[in-house]
């Protein structure tokens, strides 16, 4: 297999190979086959750290999200026909596009909560931060604050070991 996730068989194209390397990936990062989204199901221990987007996941939504140390930190899901969208798993923060905290459903293991077709929800592990340095007194006394949401991180697929060519 090339680095670009091609396969290599004698220089013949391999449809198998060259789709299923890249869909193995997919389904490494994230799963939606029993009407929920699972982010990161089998992550290799090689990636530690990174992000993806614009994956499609069944029910009409479109994922982007980022990990670090192996675990999942932030992300947004845009909902393309405002489906209910379930998350495996508990202990997710849903904002909609104004930032407001987005009413959810919470099972043993699962996370649901209701959308509007063509609103992109942001999901997190931890509340929103806010950010002191942000504030500020208004006219009437009152402080308000800014809220702020970072995320980085890049996914690099590792086919191919430094310096080494096939």
């Amino acid at each position: 297999m090339y680095g670009n996730l091609l396969d290599n068989c004698n220089d013949v194209f391999q449809i198998d190979g060259n789709c299923g390397g890249p869909s193995a990936v997919a389904e490494m990062l994230m799963q939606s086959h029993v009407g929920e989204i699972a982010l990161l199901p089998a992550l290799p221990s090689a990636w530690p750290n990174g992000s993806v987007r614009g994956m499609c996941a069944r029910g009409a939504f479109e994922v982007d999200f980022s990990w670090s140390a192996s675990k999942f930190v932030s992300g947004s899901i845009l909902s393309e026909k405002g489906n209910r969208c379930a998350l495996r798993g508990t202990g997710y923060y849903v904002y909609d596009r104004n930032m407001q905290a987005v009413a959810c459903s919470t099972s043993a293991n699962q996370t649901s909560f209701a959308t509007s077709a063509g609103n992109r929800y942001t999901i997190s592990m931890t509340p929103v931060g806010i950010d002191p340095s942000a504030s500020q007194i208004s006219r009437s006394g009152a402080r308000s604050r800014q809220v702020v949401v970072a995320v980085s991180g890049r996914l690099v697929l590792p086919a191919i070991p430094a310096g080494e060519v096939r």
